[in-house]
Parts: C-alpha cells; sequence; structure tokens
C-alpha cells in the first residue's frame, strides 16, 4: 500500500482530510499561490497563540460577523476587560468594557467588577472630530450613556470643542497717514478708513478700507474688539459707530457693493445709536480718547446664516455725526500726531 493510501485511512476517517487535499496542498506549496489549487480544499488560516516577535508585511484585516457588522475585540490574557474596534461610514469606534454585538454596545468586563464605567470615543470624519460617550447602565442588554453622549472633546483643528471656546482670532491695524485719516461733520454713514501706512494684510487687494476673517467652523459666531482714536473739536455733540459684515459669495462684486452687508448685533444703526458712541459732554471744549466696542454676530438678524457659514467672511466700519455742526477726527489726526485704530476678531463656539 502506498505512503499516500495509508495516510488516507489513517485520517480520512475523521473527515479532516483526503487524498484530494493532499494533492491539492501539494501544488500550493510547489508554486505559492493558492490558485493552482486544482482539487481538495485548503484549511482555515489561523494566526499562531503567541504573536511575540512575529512581522507581518502587509496589512493585518480582522472582521466581525458579515451580518451584524461586530466590533472586534481585543482583551489582555485571562481577562474580559478589553476594548473594541469598530470601523463604520463616515467614523470609528474605540469602546471600553462594551462591545458592539448583533446590533447593541453589549457589555463586556469581569463580572466580578460591579458597574464599571463603559466608555466609547467616536472619530467621526463627516464633522471632524473627537466625540464621548460614557455610561453604566444597560436597557435590554443596550449601553446607556448616562453621562456623556456624543460631548464633543475637539474639533479637526484640534481645538477644544466646548461652548465658550475660542476657535481661532486674528487682530488688525489700520495704520497711520493720510489712508487712515477722516475729518469728518457728515450726519450720513462714512466709511471708516483703514488704508494707513503699515496696516495689516488681511484685506482685498482691490479695497484696503474692507478686512477679511477665515471662518474654520459651521456652529460658531464671531466677536470684534474695536479700539478707534477720535478727536472732536467741541464735544457739544455726538458721534454714532456701526460694523458691517458680509457672509455671501467670495468675489469683489461681493464685498464691494455695501447693500450686500448686514448691521453686525441687533441695531441697525449701530449699539450707541448715530450719536452715542463718543461726546455729548453738552460743553464747546473739545474731547479726545477712543471709541471703543464689543460687536458680536449672535443677535444679528442674520445670526442663523452666520452660524452656519464657513470661509471668508468680510467686514469694515462705518462712522457719523449727530450734528454737522462738529467735527470729528478720526483715527490718524495728523502727521505730527499719529495715530491707528486696532480691533481683534475672534471665531467661538456659543453657548
Amino acid at each position: 500500500m502506498s505512503r499516500a493510501s495509508n495516510l488516507a485511512k489513517a485520517i480520512g476517517a475523521d473527515g479532516t482530510l483526503n487524498v484530494s487535499d493532499v494533492a491539492g496542498l501539494a501544488a500550493v506549496a510547489s508554486s505559492g499561490s493558492a490558485s493552482d489549487l486544482s482539487t481538495g480544499t485548503l484549511p482555515i488560516a489561523r494566526l499562531p497563540t503567541d504573536l511575540s516577535g512575529k512581522t507581518f508585511s502587509g496589512p493585518l484585516i480582522m472582521e466581525g460577523s458579515p451580518d451584524n457588522n461586530d466590533s472586534m475585540l481585543m482583551m489582555k490574557k485571562n481577562s474580559q476587560s478589553g476594548f473594541a474596534l469598530l470601523p463604520w461610514d463616515n467614523a470609528a469606534y474605540l469602546s471600553h468594557n462594551i462591545r458592539y454585538i448583533n446590533g447593541k454596545w453589549e457589555k463586556y468586563y469581569d463580572g466580578s467588577i460591579t458597574s464599571p464605567t463603559h466608555t466609547l470615543l467616536e472619530i467621526n470624519t463627516a464633522l471632524g472630530g473627537l466625540n464621548l460617550y460614557a455610561g453604566n447602565t444597560f436597557t435590554d442588554g443596550n449601553a446607556n450613556w448616562d453621562f456623556a453622549a456624543q460631548v464633543p472633546l475637539f474639533d479637526k483643528y484640534g481645538n477644544l470643542a466646548k461652548p465658550g471656546t475660542i476657535v481661532s482670532t486674528r487682530m488688525y491695524y489700520s495704520g497711520y497717514g493720510g489712508g487712515a485719516r477722516l475729518a469728518t461733520s457728515s450726519t450720513s454713514w462714512n466709511t471708516l478708513p483703514l488704508a494707513g501706512t503699515g496696516r495689516d494684510p488681511y484685506h482685498p487687494s482691490d479695497n484696503t478700507n474692507i478686512r477679511v476673517f477665515n471662518k474654520k467652523r459651521a456652529d460658531t459666531h464671531l466677536r470684534f474688539y474695536v479700539n478707534v482714536p477720535i478727536y472732536l473739536a467741541t464735544a457739544e455733540s455726538g458721534v454714532g459707530f456701526l460694523g458691517q459684515i458680509y457672509i455671501g459669495a467670495d468675489n469683489s462684486t461681493g464685498y464691494n457693493a455695501g447693500a450686500n452687508y448686514t448691521a453686525i448685533g441687533s441695531l441697525p444703526n449701530g449699539s450707541n445709536h448715530g450719536w452715542g458712541a463718543h461726546g455729548h459732554t453738552g460743553n464747546s471744549t473739545n474731547l479726545g480718547g477712543s471709541v471703543t466696542q464689543i460687536l458680536t454676530t449672535q443677535n444679528n438678524s442674520n445670526a442663523s446664516s452666520v452660524l452656519a457659514k464657513t470661509g471668508n467672511v468680510y467686514f469694515y466700519f462705518l462712522v457719523s455725526n449727530f450734528a454737522n455742526t462738529v467735527t470729528a477726527y478720526w483715527n490718524d489726526y495728523s502727521d505730527t500726531y499719529p495715530k491707528q485704530a486696532h480691533f481683534v476678531v475672534e471665531e467661538y463656539i456659543p453657548g
């Protein structure tokens, strides 16, 4: 009797190996390619029980149940307390003390532990951030998020994602000299000049009196801190100050048209109307100082549109006199007495 017949007789009785398997495996062993298997079957491939020192030249792919999209479970030896990985559409999950199986986030930890906290980290590629889930109870075997349910930890820029967080900020300045100088007694709204020498570079090339801010997120508002030097030849009347913002198409036709802008804040004539930003002392003496404003888009008439906006946002400032009997000198006063305006814009997550 041949060796092959002896092998078939000895092993074939339990159904795990037969002669055709031997012939097929011999072909694969000779070529190194499973495509050369012409007869028989290949046994299920298994990782060795000890992976220490093992090197894998290609990616290691682990799959859960194809029917239920189960998570991949990993644990320390001799312990049921482990963590699980679950790739998903537009997201990936890392869990501890629970695993996703049969359509639920089920308990998976040593039974001797009393109600440990189960935690889940979500890397959400659609939202571009890191979110936390946590709890210690279950309903019908499914984990409850008693402590945290998709609480944002960080956005895609690495910023803390919580109300009040400043996402980004930028400082601007008007520069000094003739390009940043306005002397007016007009009771109409006039553009505050920001085109002085040494001005900041954050403006369109075709309009140096406008500034641009790049808004990062679609759930944030903008806050403006403004300080503008002013001198009134007499202080019998007052002046007004108004911020304007544009969130439309990012082109010169859009940002150069004043009609496309909306007042920053809820009042169309500014928070101090057209007369209360400075002056009104009731006497004819001159008055220097600064107009200081804190403005926010959170109570804009188009607040929801500002909130959802991402990309470039344009803004500028308007000033006016309440009476034409008073001359107001905005920003720079003269070459002998140079001055310049400063303002800061913050993008923040509203609370």
